[in-house]
């Protein structure tokens, strides 16, 4: 019984010396995160058993505050894939290539970005409310509440793609993987994507949330 309970307070402190939360107005001030995780994982293909069959990956994860992707995605900023004219601050990028795909390590693809102090500081000011406006009442002070919220509130841009060679299909898959994350809904800066390819040869590329358990919800204010 007792080696139970120290089991479950090492888990305790563990959780809690990851993220410490504590209220000053409308942010939450918490220990910086000091390093982003990228994790693919090609959970499934048809020919993974198979010796010819292989995968290679490439991402790039970048950060941006939610007004500066507004104003992007309003002016088609978006679509630009070219690393040079991407929007926000670089946090890391990488590619890997893998075969012998019937061992489930060689269809892990993991990448830690280590975060500069400034992009930390940005993360830190996180705010924990959303604040929506309602047609019925825009004052100054909730539009400049609003305009606050989407400054300091921070987006990860992940472009990253997949090409998959299945050699029981005998053909290569492209599956893209591009994605917009918001922080407040993965505060651990940790991203995971679980790829899947059929025997038809069409993909599902999903996000899993891999802190879904520790994760602050974010309180949404609706103004009315």
């Amino acid at each position: 019984m007792n080696i139970k309970i120290s089991a479950v307070a090492f888990l305790l402190m563990t959780a809690l010396s990851l993220t410490v939360f504590c209220q000053n107005g409308n942010e939450v001030v918490s220990i910086p995160l000091k390093d982003a995780t990228v994790k693919f994982f090609l959970s499934d293909l048809p020919g993974k058993n198979l010796e010819k069959s292989k995968w290679d990956v490439t991402f790039e994860l970048r950060v941006l505050s939610r007004k500066e992707m507004y104003d992007a995605s309003k002016l088609g900023l978006l679509k630009r894939m070219q690393d040079e004219q991407r929007l926000g601050v670089l946090v890391g990028k990488g590619s890997v290539s893998k075969s012998l795909l019937s061992s489930v390590k060689n269809r892990e693809a993991v990448f830690v970005s280590e975060m500069s102090l400034e992009l930390q500081e940005r993360l830190k000011k996180e705010p924990t409310e959303e604040v929506i406006l309602s047609e019925a009442v825009i004052s100054e002070e909730t539009i400049s509440r609003s305009r606050l919220n989407e400054t300091k509130s921070q987006i990860f841009l992940l472009y990253a793609s997949a090409l998959v060679y299945d050699a029981k299909l005998k053909k290569n898959i492209i599956v893209p993987l591009n994605r917009v994350l918001p922080f407040a809904r993965h505060r651990n800066a940790k991203f995971e994507m679980n790829i899947v390819i059929s025997e038809t040869g069409t993909y599902n590329a999903s996000v899993v949330n891999s802190e879904a358990s520790m994760e602050k919800s974010v309180q949404t204010l609706i103004l009315k």
